[in-house]
């Protein structure tokens, strides 16, 4: 009996620990962003990050640190809508996963911010968290 219980218990808390890591993966990050300070002759859109144009110049990093995503998701949380419609160079893309829903975020390498074709208004501390975590860090 002792010992039934025992095995109850021993799975029961390893399927625990099982959920608890599958909770943490449902939150990632992709970043496609240029290599910082490059000049181009026109005005990128976000998806020309992805395109064949630039291919050789976009450089590409996946996050999962759970801090990291806890800041991201604390900075992202904060971002408040634009009352301004303006188009904006983008060099930095990142495709926010989680279990519900994905979101593209598009950025300047100095301003502007998009979320999902929505403009919001410049936060120059979310801006510096992402380059901070890809220019930056080695």
């Amino acid at each position: 009996m002792k010992l039934i219980l025992f095995s109850i218990f021993c799975i029961s808390i390893l399927n625990c620990s099982k959920i608890k890591k599958d909770n943490q993966s449902d939150k990632y990050l992709e970043v496609f962003y240029l290599k910082e300070g490059l000049r181009y002759p026109m005005q990128l859109g976000c998806n020309v990050v992805h395109g064949e144009l630039l291919k050789d110049k976009v450089k590409f990093k996946k996050i999962d640190n759970v801090d990291f995503i806890n800041q991201f998701i604390n900075q992202f949380n904060q971002l408040k809508t634009s009352k301004e419609q303006r188009d904006i160079d983008v060099r930095i893309q990142v495709v926010y996963h989680n279990k519900k829903n994905i979101d593209t975020i598009c950025m300047g390498e100095h301003f502007d911010i998009k979320v999902n074709g929505i403009n919001k208004e410049d936060s120059k501390s979310f801006l510096k968290l992402i380059k901070d975590e890809t220019y930056y860090k080695k």
